[in-house]
């Protein structure tokens, strides 16, 4: 979820300050109490909101959503954060179990059976 979250909010930012929101964004997701993610949170918002006041809204409406995220232990958080790897395999599996086209020519007409 979190990768999500990331990439979101960097669609409201300039590239130019991605690098620097970026580290404090990591600051957020890997603080280790729902506190000091807030405390991080709200120095984050003093920092960009004026500037980047959409992005400081998505990290607001997904606050709910993230919040459960840090319950896990910092050791699964890793895990949980990068779903590339999950990504990854359904990249590779999605063509020949069900990825686009899977429904088409025979299979889609069961009366070509």
């Amino acid at each position: 979820m979190n990768v999500h979250l990331v990439r979101s909010a960097l669609r409201f930012t300039s590239r130019k300050h991605w690098a620097q929101v970026c580290r404090e964004m990591r600051e957020i997701y890997t603080a280790p109490t729902v506190a000091a993610a807030q405390a991080r949170f709200d120095s984050f918002a003093d920092t960009w909101g004026e500037r980047y006041p959409a992005m400081i809204d998505t990290w607001l409406r997904a606050w709910d959503e993230f919040v459960p995220f840090l319950d896990f232990p910092v050791e699964l958080r890793t895990i949980v954060y990068t779903t590339n790897a999950i990504e990854s395999l359904n990249a590779r599996f999605g063509g020949p179990l069900g990825g686009p086209g899977a429904t088409s020519g025979a299979l889609a007409d069961p009366s070509t059976r």
